[in-house]
Order: C-alpha cells, then structure tokens, then sequence
C-alpha cells in the first residue's frame, strides 16, 4: 500500500511517499480502506521529536489520527461490524497511522460513520471532537451557566470546542486572529478577542475553565483569567510532571516535565487553579455518541482545505503555517467502495 511516512524525526522534508506492507488485523481489530484522513498539529508535533520520550518510534512511521473508510476484513472477536461498514476513527493517542491506504486499528476506536456526512467531512472530526469533549466535559467538567476561554477558536479544535460548549450551555470567549473574529463568533462565540490587537489577560476575568491547544506562554496567562478554583486543560506545549506520573513514565522522564514546566505550576499555585494536560484518547463510544449530535444537527464539521493524497507535504506545510481555519483533510481514495 501507499502511506507518507518519515523514517527519523527532523523537518518536513523528511516526510515521503513510499510503499509499505498493508497491516493485517489482529484480534480485537479491523482493517479499514481509508477514504479520507484529516491532518492534527500534534502530526507535526510528533515529526519534529517532541513526544520522544513519552513514545519512541520505531522507523518508518505512519502520522495520522483522524480517519473514514470503509472496514474489509475483521480481526478474531469482532462480532459487531462486517465488511463493507461504513465507519470513522482515530488512532490511539500517538500510534500510528491513517495518512495510509490502509490501517488496521483496535475496534474500540471506531464507530458508524454519521450518514448525513460523506468520508471527507466524517474524517475532519475524530480528534477534534474527543480532545473538546474531553477537555469541556471528560476532564474539564464544564457545567451550564458556567464561562469557559478557548483558545485558538478558528482551530480544528476550537471550532468544535465552541459548538459543544454553546450546546451545553456555557458562555463562550474565544481567542482567534483578526481574520476570523466574526466567523468565531458566528460559531457562537459570546465573546471574541483578537490576540493580534487585544490581550486576553486583560480582557478577560473569572472564567470557569479554560481550554488551551497552544501552549507556552499563554499557557501560563491563562491561569490569571480563572477564578478561584477554576479548571485548565491544556492539549499542546510540555506535559507536566503529574501527565508522567499517569503515562506511568520513568522518574527522570517526570523529574524532567516537573522541572520545564515549573513556571507554570507555580503560576498556578499563585491564582489559585488546577490544571492538567490532555493527550487524546478517546473512543469509539465517544464517537457514537457524538455522532447522535451531528445527525441532529447540533455539531457541524469545519473544513478549511482538502487535498488529494499525492499532494501531502503541501497540505502539511499548509496546516503548519497555523492559519488553518478547521481542518485540512487529504482525500486518500475515491469514496465508491463494492465489497470483494
């Protein structure tokens, strides 16, 4: 089969076309013929080493989480799919790799593909829905009439992040670039602040919950918004010394993301938050359930730009310029499929 794949950590060039075996399901697996397969930052992310010690690779590697397609063989114990389902996924956590013709994955990872949404439209939603609703429920334990910050909201999972929360009955502030101001807000947005112009450390006080998919400095602003006992979760930057701990990783691999994230804990201590980081690892139960939610209408898929499968390293280079708005979906396949 045909996959991108990258055979050591580096810079976008190290990321080619090439032909590799085509998986075969194990038991609790299946095999699905990838149709369409959506593009995350944490792709990158993982390409460059930052996630090494957390989850070495072995060389070549298949990026990719999100995916849809069509299942065509079932691995021993799989009684409640059959071949020639329609079905969308992600992988698990930082496994690889949907950016392939074919991938075989654990069966909890998948669920029906919603039938109102064709292959393309089904695989921009797999992260993004299981990161925003584990960050605003899951863990983030977002509650009606409560305010939540999310930053990055013209990001694949800020535009699904706002639509949750708006459903559940949250106030929404969102932060974005001056481009997007009104469609953020016309995602449902009660708020919107332009970082390009406007800081959101002054602009913004007692929220309840913030959820943080940039990292770094904002990261550690964001603590002075919460109120008193308020919640962070945070998907990007350095996982602290506690995610370690729960990852069950070494001593120095915790002594070590103790120690880079130090500012941030104390910053935290200071206002008087908690916080913690979220690596996804949703499930295929999450996506039926949130399937109900498309299908009625009340979650839509935010699409910037979709690209055909040989056109990669442009869709890659594109998404990490980090101006997307939603998600950048490579079209691996013609969505036609007539079982053998």
């Amino acid at each position: 089969m045909k996959a991108w794949a990258y055979r050591s950590y580096g810079p976008l060039d190290r990321l080619a076309l090439i032909e590799l075996p085509t998986p075969v399901p194990g038991p609790g697996q299946v095999q699905v013929r990838i149709l369409a397969a959506a593009i995350n930052r944490v792709d990158g992310v993982q390409r460059q080493g930052e996630f090494k010690a957390l989850n070495p690779q072995t060389f070549p590697y298949i990026p990719g989480k999100d995916f849809s397609g069509v299942v065509t063989a079932l691995g021993e114990g799989v009684d409640d799919l059959a071949v020639g389902d329609e079905v969308y996924g992600a992988t698990f956590q930082l496994e690889s790799g949907a950016f392939a013709e074919t991938i075989a994955v654990d069966r909890n990872r998948v669920a029906r593909k919603p039938k109102s949404l064709d292959h393309v439209a089904a695989a921009s939603l797999p992260v993004a829905l299981q990161t925003a609703w584990r960050g605003l429920v899951t863990y983030g334990e977002l509650k009606r009439g409560e305010r939540v910050l999310i930053h990055a909201g013209s990001g694949g999972v800020g535009s699904i992040a706002i639509q949750i929360a708006k459903e559940l009955g949250a106030t929404v502030i969102a932060t974005t670039g001056s481009d997007n101001v009104s469609w953020v807000r016309e995602l449902g947005a009660d708020q919107v602040i332009d970082y390009r112009s406007q800081d959101f450390a002054k602009e913004v006080r007692d929220v309840d919950l913030v959820l943080d998919s940039i990292g770094g400095a904002v990261r550690r602003s964001s603590f002075s918004v919460l109120r008193p006992g308020g919640r962070l979760i945070s998907i990007n930057g350095t996982p602290n010394g506690a995610f370690a701990l729960e990852q069950g990783l070494s001593i120095v691999a915790r002594w070590a993301l103790s120690l880079a994230t130090f500012l941030d804990e104390r910053a935290a201590r200071k206002a008087g938050v908690t916080w913690r980081f979220l690596l996804n690892d949703g499930s295929g139960e999450e996506l039926a359930l949130l399937a109900e939610w498309i299908e009625g209408g009340r979650l839509k898929p935010i699409i910037d730009r979709v690209c055909d499968f040989d056109d990669g390293l442009e869709a890659f280079a594109y998404l990490e310029k980090g101006h997307a708005r939603g998600k950048v979906v490579l079209k691996i396949q013609e969505t036609s499929y007539v079982p053998a």
